[in-house]
């Protein structure tokens, strides 16, 4: 599983996109986290919402958020560890991964970070759907 891709294409943009983020967040003190492109005619779903300040990030960092990716899934499974320090202990996880790519620890840190937050974000928009469901079926049933 180690070499498979973590993303389906969708994913893909959207990785490419928070990792981006990551990059340009940094940019100033590791501008080595952003592609340096001369070519303005790649196509990637970051390049057509951009209209100038967005960034690519660097193939590495890439690298570093595919790696990301699996070490997140395999701790956090469709869920998330309730283990103390969380980001913390995948940071550490993760940092034998990639320590190949020269990605900085601060720049590791923040995608996990945001990582960690997107779960929780989706976690708690399916929780907020299921008890509105449930809500729903209740008035339903109520009404009959």
């Amino acid at each position: 599983m180690e070499n498979s891709e973590p993303f389906n294409e969708l994913e893909l943009d959207c990785a490419q996109y928070v990792a981006g983020y990551v990059a340009n967040r940094f940019a100033n003190k590791h501008p080595e986290l952003i592609k340096q492109i001369d070519d303005k005619t790649v196509s990637c779903w970051t390049s057509f919402k951009s209209k100038g300040g967005l960034k690519l990030p660097s193939d590495n960092l890439m690298v570093a958020v595919r790696k990301l990716e699996i070490e997140f899934q395999k701790l956090h499974q469709d869920n998330i560890s309730k283990n103390k320090n969380i980001m913390k202990n995948m940071t550490n996880l993760l940092m034998p991964h990639i320590e190949d790519l020269c990605i900085p620890k601060d720049a590791i840190e923040c995608l996990v970070r945001t990582r960690t937050f997107i779960r929780l974000n989706d976690l708690n928009n399916r929780t907020t759907e299921k008890n509105y469901a449930k809500r729903q079926e209740k008035r339903k049933n109520k009404n009959l």
